[in-house]
């Protein structure tokens, strides 16, 4: 059964509520939680996280915080994944890499506003 997380989350980040708390007062596992945020940003709901947890944008700059935030985490993790992509490359896995392409094209056209990835 799905939840409609948006009750469950606050406005505004002093509001902020933890995964664990969101967990206990809608009785679903974090996975289940993780998921409903994802629907919900995906149908637009502006919900931002942070350290002190989950919450909708008050405020430009509370998700201005937030957008900053979530595209250092992606240059960082891109960072991370340069040196793999070589490796898998040059090991000759090229049947792993070409389906590791499809997913980064997915990324591609997410970031370009196409919302096809399930």
């Amino acid at each position: 059964m799905r939840i409609n997380i948006i009750e469950f989350l606050p406005v505004g980040i002093e509001n902020a509520v933890s995964m664990e708390e969101l967990s206990a007062r809608t009785g679903k596992t974090q996975r289940e939680i993780r998921a409903a945020i994802l629907e919900a940003r995906r149908k637009g709901v502006p919900v931002c996280s942070a350290e002190q947890g989950y919450w909708i944008a008050r405020t430009a700059d509370e998700a201005t915080r937030y957008y900053r935030r979530q595209l250092a985490r992606i240059i960082t993790g891109f960072v991370a994944l340069k040196p793999i992509k070589r490796f898998i490359v040059n090991e000759g896995a090229r049947e792993d890499w070409e389906a590791l392409e499809a997913l980064e094209r997915k990324i591609e056209k997410a970031a370009h506003g196409v919302d096809d990835i399930p």
